[in-house]
């Protein structure tokens, strides 16, 4: 099960973690592949094998403003992650590595107000932020 969640503080400010184990990771870049090739949003936890621990709703789609990732302003609890299809492309390559071995890898675009890392087998599947 690919889990997401946000936390307020992990390691270096607010954080959008996205973990799981190999087969997790290569469900993440196909999503990020879809993401790459359509034209409307994806919300992570409505996909399977796809689940929010903490209840925020992510939101993958086009660039609309800047791109980058953000929090709504008027619901905290979701958030928008916009990219053109090459950063969507690139984001599949920087996760590839963790389809055959644990680690980590930060994703970031210009424009992100947080912090986005995808983990693979560093984290328990029970994490939860701090509320």
């Amino acid at each position: 099960m690919l889990r997401h969640a946000y936390f307020q503080e992990f390691k270096s400010g607010a954080t959008l973690l996205i973990w799981g184990d190999t087969d997790d990771m290569k469900h993440l870049a196909d999503i990020f592949r879809a993401a790459a090739e359509g034209t409307s949003t994806i919300t992570l936890g409505d996909l399977p094998d796809c689940q929010s621990v903490d209840g925020v709703v992510v939101r993958l789609g086009p660039v609309i403003t800047n791109g980058g990732v953000r929090q709504d302003r008027v619901n905290g609890r979701l958030l928008h992650w916009e990219a053109g299809p090459e950063t969507w492309r690139q984001f599949a390559e920087l996760v590839e590595p963790l389809c055959s071995m644990p680690g980590h890898q930060y994703l970031e675009s210009r424009f992100d107000e947080l912090t986005v890392m995808a983990s693979c087998g560093e984290y328990s599947p029970d994490l939860k932020p701090n509320k």
